[in-house]
């Protein structure tokens, strides 16, 4: 958790430590997208980087799958509306 910070901001001590702690086969869990970032560039490195690792990421309960082409196309429109809502 970092205290005081938003997801615009991808340099953020918690979000190194999550990711840094996620191993093969875990689940990255957030509540929301604009938690973990904002810009869209942010939100495909970190999930490119989660997707090499084999991490899922889990959103409100539902895991997004971002080798799967279905899950990309969901997880860029979340992105997409998370950057706008953040403007």
């Amino acid at each position: 958790m970092d205290q005081g910070l938003t997801g615009t901001n991808r340099e953020r001590p918690g979000l190194r430590v999550a990711l840094a702690a996620c191993r093969a086969g875990d689940t990255l869990v957030v509540t929301k997208l604009d938690r973990l970032t904002r810009p869209l560039p942010d939100a495909r490195t970190i999930v490119e980087e989660l997707t090499r690792r084999q991490v899922k990421l889990s959103l409100r309960g539902a895991v997004h799958d971002p080798a799967d082409p279905v899950g990309r196309l969901l997880f860029n429109l979340l992105a997409m509306v998370a950057e706008v809502a953040g403007s």
